[in-house]
């Protein structure tokens, strides 16, 4: 792209890898957190977060309730999602 954004790649091997790489930002699911507007996660808790103070041994978040149902259904969604809009070509990342 020739828009003098520099973007940077990464394979991703899992779950706690690909939490790792987002720790260091805040990312739009966090957002809302720095204004004490976030349902679930609070300020301190985010900077907690972001320097990994508040971590499995794995060294990602551990799994909450919605986070365990959004990968289990993960797999379901996607399913509908190719049914409903064949002409779209679904690629799950890694």
């Amino acid at each position: 792209m020739s828009d003098g954004v520099t973007r940077e790649a990464w394979e991703i091997t899992g779950t706690g890898e690909w939490l790792d790489r987002r720790r260091q930002d805040v990312t739009a699911s966090r957002l809302a957190a720095l204004f004490d507007l976030h349902p679930y996660v609070s300020r301190p808790q985010l900077a907690d977060i972001m320097r990994a103070t508040t971590t499995t041994g794995t060294g990602s978040v551990p799994d909450s309730p919605a986070m365990r149902r959004g990968r289990i259904l993960e797999p379901a969604v996607a399913a509908a999602l190719t049914e409903e809009r064949p002409e779209l070509k679904l690629t799950r990342s890694r």
